[in-house]
């Protein structure tokens, strides 16, 4: 809050929709980028992590991310996007958390490794990337729209 009303913010909505434009890229990234190249193209060289075989465990820390920022805390709660959400509206802050924990656990049930995924786990990869975009259209509609009506 000591942040309104400067040069950069000039309110808070403004710094609540920089948040969550960035929580949305992170979604389309994973969801649309780094899932979807190497799975779609049948590609590996599209793979992030091919080499450490640690694509899934990037993809969803990055997932853990948003989830650092909508809870305001790293692994905690507090004075995050959830709040204020959660004040207003708690269906939707419900709805949010629970799109994140299923984005997480998605990609973290694929089996094997990813690389191995893209070729033998069609259906767990397919999953865990609509799960990603499923986070992303919520964010995208119902958060979006939560934090211009503020």
């Amino acid at each position: 809050a000591g942040v309104i009303g400067n040069n950069f913010y000039p309110s808070q909505k403004s710094v609540l929709l920089e948040l969550n434009d960035g929580i949305i890229s992170i979604a389309d990234e994973v969801g649309n980028g780094k899932i979807d190249e190497p799975f779609n193209s049948q590609d590996l060289l599209f793979e992030e992590s091919r080499f450490s075989a640690n694509s899934k465990s990037d993809f969803a820390n990055n997932i853990r991310s948003i989830q650092n920022i909508y809870l305001g805390g790293l692994g905690t709660e507090g004075a995050g996007l959830s709040g204020i959400v959660g004040a207003k509206d708690k269906a939707l802050d419900t709805e949010i958390r629970n799109a994140i924990a299923d984005a997480i656990s998605s990609i973290e049930n694929i089996p094997g490794t990813f690389s191995d995924a893209v070729f033998n786990q069609k259906s767990s990869v397919q999953n865990a990337q609509q799960k990603v975009r499923d986070l992303q259209s919520l964010l995208e509609s119902k958060l979006t729209k939560f934090i211009n009506d503020l």
